[in-house]
């Protein structure tokens, strides 16, 4: 069976620098591209595979890294965990834990996931109480979904207060003055400051109306009870969730709401499911593999001995399909 040292010996480097490469350590940016080619061909060459348990008794870990999120049936999460994957390496296993948005049973799935040794955690964090978190925080590495002045912790989040503000000034410059903005009654912070980015935009035009209608859940009743009988009052329906938006779409023909004539509507996620819908929903894209690459790569720095608090926000992205126009000029 190939070791390490014949690895170095075919690849005429060091062992360090094929431990370093192999590894994905951080310093291995340092190493010449053709010397990490030439490493990784060796290493397939000689069917190298490396003894993981005696790796992880070296370097005293599992390679197990945790994402836990608040609803893991959602495809919103699909692209995250394979960018967080992709980013950490062969080497590492990514499992994924659900808290339905509980603190009580976030705090019990941090526990159990302290007690199985995991190397560090992507969380999308449930309540501003991190005093549970900065516990964790000191005994490995973490980053969080949502944003936090917490000086000890780290995030990476797609900038939604930007892109709620820029998004309804781009809706007000197209001639839109009459905006609903649906939310669901328990918001996350994201789609709260979504919502706020919204507010502040409209704030700035005297002559432009902005509405909250709030959802309990997401239900034909509560769509058709809630929102339908004021539809015709707006010329944009902004929803803080594709979830809310998709079900607006389907109703709207019962109501006589002719999508986008009647009604523009724009929903938040840009999720898999719209391209089944039709028309095709307008949404606004989370940049889910650039976060997961960015949380994986502050979690590296981490574990290979560079402790950092990195606060990072993305740019979203306006994805414009059929269900948005251009309001028609008023005479």
């Amino acid at each position: 069976m190939a070791t390490i040292k014949d690895v170095a010996r075919l690849s005429a480097v060091s062992v360090c620098t094929v431990s370093k490469v192999l590894n994905r350590h951080p310093k291995a940016e340092k190493i010449r591209e053709e010397t990490r080619r030439r490493i990784f061909e060796s290493a397939r060459q000689l069917g190298y595979k490396p003894s993981m348990a005696g790796r992880n008794f070296r370097l005293r870990r599992t390679f197990l890294v945790a994402l836990v999120v608040n609803n893991i049936e959602h495809d919103f999460w699909f692209g995250l965990v394979r960018a967080v994957a992709d980013e950490l390496g062969d080497g590492f296993n990514v499992i994924i834990s659900n808290t339905d948005g509980r603190l009580d049973r976030e705090k019990q799935e941090l526990e159990n996931l302290a007690g199985r040794n995991v190397d560090a955690v992507i969380l999308l964090q449930t309540a501003s109480d991190e005093r549970h978190l900065e516990n964790l925080a000191r005994h490995c590495p973490l980053v969080l979904l949502e944003k936090t002045d917490n000086p000890l912790l780290s995030y990476v989040k797609g900038d939604d207060y930007r892109s709620g503000y820029e998004l309804t000034r781009r809706c007000i410059a197209d001639g839109h003055r009459r905006i609903a903005f649906l939310v669901y009654e328990d918001m996350l912070p994201g789609p709260r400051l979504r919502l706020q980015g919204a507010r502040d935009a409209a704030k700035c035009f005297d002559d432009v109306k902005l509405e909250t209608f709030v959802f309990p859940g997401s239900t034909d009743a509560e769509m058709t009870e809630i929102f339908l009988p004021h539809a015709r009052e707006f010329s944009l329906a902004l929803c803080c969730e594709d979830s809310l938006a998709g079900l607006l779409l389907k109703l709207s023909p019962r109501a006589g709401l002719r999508i986008p004539a009647d009604l523009s509507l724009i929903g938040w996620n840009n999720s898999e499911f719209l391209r089944y819908l039709e028309p095709g929903l307008t949404s606004v894209a989370i940049p889910l593999r650039e976060i997961g690459r960015r949380a994986a790569r502050i979690i590296l720095k981490n574990l290979n001995g560079d402790p950092a608090v990195e606060k990072v926000l993305i740019e979203e992205e306006f994805i414009s399909r059929e269900s948005y126009r251009v309001p028609a000029p008023q005479t």
